[in-house]
């Protein structure tokens, strides 16, 4: 009987840490990715509110969507079927291709664009007078360099609709 319970002590206490463990690795994601626009006064109150108001963003980033991915100045890979939802960027001289009229942007949410160098920031992009991207929501800049939201401050140009997230990418 002495040797039921202590498997049963050692199956808790292990599904215990496991459960511990893996809440502060989310958690820990979630405060690497920062936003350059702040969210309104009123939701920025409630850690709660801010967190929800994220899910959205979280989503299109971690899950699979129809995908478009550029490198130098090419549409290197075309995932998933149409309607596309992302935009992958993965070099600085790719942007003008944003430019073009494509109707595959209208339904786009999210665009990435990957900095590799600190004089990738030398190159902004200004997506306020795009008119293709009619869905547009989120712009995610990863840097494989040391950055401050001033950076990408003067780096991007949006409109006051669409959110700027950013993070520091180890590269690995």
């Amino acid at each position: 009987m002495k040797n039921k319970s202590t498997l049963v002590l050692i199956k808790l206490i292990f599904t215990f840490c496991i459960y511990l463990f893996s809440s502060d690795q989310i958690v820990a994601q979630d405060a690497d990715i920062l936003e350059l626009n702040s969210i309104s006064n009123i939701q920025a109150k409630s850690s709660i509110a801010k967190k929800n108001n994220r899910i959205d963003f979280y989503n299109l980033i971690h899950n699979l969507h129809p995908t478009i991915y550029i490198d130098n100045n090419t549409i290197k890979k075309i995932y998933g079927n149409n309607p596309i939802k992302k935009i992958t960027i993965e070099n600085s001289q790719s942007y003008s291709i944003l430019n073009s009229k494509n109707n595959n942007y209208k339904s786009v949410e999210l665009i990435t664009l990957k900095l590799e160098s600190i004089s990738d920031l030398n190159n902004p992009i200004d997506l306020s007078n795009i008119s293709e991207f009619e869905n547009l929501k989120y712009v995610y800049v990863k840097c494989y360099f040391k950055h401050t939201a001033d950076d990408i401050k003067k780096f991007i140009k949006t409109n006051s609709n669409v959110r700027v997230f950013h993070i520091y990418a180890k590269p690995s």
